[in-house]
């Protein structure tokens, strides 16, 4: 089975839209089933994401989210006019 796609996996199911002519209802059959496999690969990456949280919620009681400003974190201080430097 070397370099061919199995139809029920993600990469075959791509592979199989590829392969129809545009328009057309097979086209539109696949395009669905692509479409099915992104909504099932969002719906495991929420429910991770939930039970996750779940799991630090139980553990901590309370959670703090900040938006750190990451890029003005790691770039260097601005050069001083008084030419004294940083």
């Amino acid at each position: 089975m070397a370099g061919q796609r199995r139809p029920g996996t993600w990469g075959g199911a791509v592979w199989e839209q590829q392969l129809e002519k545009r328009g057309s209802k097979r086209r539109r059959k696949a395009v669905a089933r692509v479409a099915a496999l992104h909504a099932k690969g969002r719906r495991q990456r929420r429910d991770g994401a939930y039970k996750a949280a779940l799991t630090l919620v139980g553990d901590y009681g309370v959670i703090v989210h900040e938006a750190l400003q990451v890029p003005n974190m790691t770039r260097r201080a601005a050069p001083r006019s008084d030419g004294a430097g940083g």
